[in-house]
């Protein structure tokens, strides 16, 4: 009998997941597909490759990025799939020659005119120090990392001016070295909208997070933010909001204990806890046709690869400036002001700042080039102790897209 009642629940399984393929087929053929296909090739200058303070090295770098989009609409649906994979050649240190891959999908779906549903996949190959010196400005041990992730945003509005986006996400991060601990992690967003006009809405964010560290730390974090988005124009939009963040943070250790009278190793629990507050500024304007900007303040959360958590403050702006149709320059000038929490032993302090111009230039409709460099610093502070590092990149990039597939 229980053999039966379980063939009749595979049964019932492989008929839903045949249903819903079915439904999915259906939907995939009435929507419009194009693939863009395109090739990058790169050749960089890297003064200082790990970016350390005593182990400087200097490296040239050979890099090739084949890329692969892939677009399909209809009247409901989107989906898009992007895929860019990046072979990095060293020339001196042959040792860090390695093979990056970004890949993202994500679909889109509008079952009404009020309820619209978001799922979202990634999958990266990339190394922790070129990730963690992007997101926060740490540098870190250049070790090998994967990353699987997956999330859904589930967005109703009720009326016309109260609306809710509730969000999910988890993955995993492991790693090709015993340097760090692989990661599983979750989190969870609830954001209601109200709008008070045509121009200004206002809202709460509220996000917890959930990171377990591997034989180690467990960090939790919750921040709550009340923000105000004006749209002052067409070509400008300022947001701007507050909060706290709360931050628990659970880390073992070992101690001697006497047991029956016996002296023991044991093992023993942590536990801290960080109260904060949070913030977040956002411009974004059009001065012209030609000049376009977006600035971005803000005080979050951040944990590393070696399962430590962090007060992020940041400054990130992006300028671009069209000189004609086919020439444009862009300059990014990003700060981060990284104040360590939670844990045990000595804190850290972490200062750094980027700046970095590209000029870009159309050669023709499908092939471009592109020039640019950027300087980065660094400034550490751990227990009083200081030190310092910087790099210096610079880089010409050719970048060819090939004709629209399945168009």
């Amino acid at each position: 009998m229980k053999r039966r009642h379980g063939q009749l629940h595979t049964a019932s399984r492989a008929v839903a997941l045949l249903l819903l393929l079915s439904a999915w087929i259906e939907v995939a053929f009435a929507m419009d597909w194009y693939a863009n296909p395109s090739i990058r090739a790169t050749s960089e200058y890297d003064s200082n490759v790990l970016f350390s303070s005593d182990n400087v090295i200097d490296d040239f770098i050979l890099i090739a990025y084949p890329q692969l989009k892939i677009f399909a609409e209809s009247e409901q649906t989107k989906f898009i799939f992007d895929s860019v994979v990046a072979g990095k050649k060293y020339i001196k240190n042959q040792d860090l020659d390695v093979v990056e891959n970004y890949t993202s999908a994500s679909l889109a779906h509008a079952w009404s005119e009020r309820f619209t549903s978001q799922f979202n996949a990634r999958f990266t190959k990339d190394t922790t120090l070129e990730s963690q010196v992007e997101e926060a400005g740490i540098t870190t041990q250049r070790v090998e990392r994967y990353l699987y992730e997956l999330g859904s945003t589930q967005t109703y509005q009720f009326s016309e001016t109260l609306s809710c986006a509730v969000s999910a996400s988890g993955g995993r991060i492991t790693y090709q070295s015993d340097a760090f601990p692989d990661s599983s992690y979750w989190q969870a967003a609830v954001r209601p909208a109200v709008a008070l006009s045509e121009k200004d809405s206002v809202g709460v964010d509220t996000v917890y997070s959930y990171r377990s560290y591997a034989d180690s730390a467990i960090i939790r974090y919750l921040q709550q933010l009340l923000f105000w988005e004006r749209q002052f124009s067409e070509t400008t939009t300022f947001t701007l909001g507050g909060g706290y963040l709360l931050t628990w943070t659970e880390s073992p250790f070992f101690a001697f204990e006497i047991i029956d009278g016996q002296l023991e190793l044991v093992e023993k629990t942590r536990n801290t806890s960080d109260f904060g507050f949070s913030f977040l500024a956002n411009l974004e304007k059009e001065w012209s046709e030609r000049v376009k900007m977006f600035l971005s303040a803000g005080r979050d959360q951040y944990n590393t690869a070696d399962a430590r958590t962090f007060e992020r403050n940041y400054l990130r702006t992006k300028l671009s400036y069209d000189f004609s149709e086919v020439t444009s320059l862009y300059c990014d000038l990003n700060w981060y002001y990284n104040r360590q929490i939670g844990g045990e032993g000595v804190s850290e302090d972490v200062n750094y700042v980027q700046f970095a111009p590209t000029l870009r230039r159309n050669l023709s409709k499908d092939l471009w080039l592109s020039v640019g460099g950027s300087y980065a610093y660094q400034l550490r502070d751990q227990g009083g102790r200081e030190a310092t590092a910087d790099r210096f990149r610079a880089w010409l990039m050719l970048t060819y897209e090939l004709p629209r597939l399945l168009d």
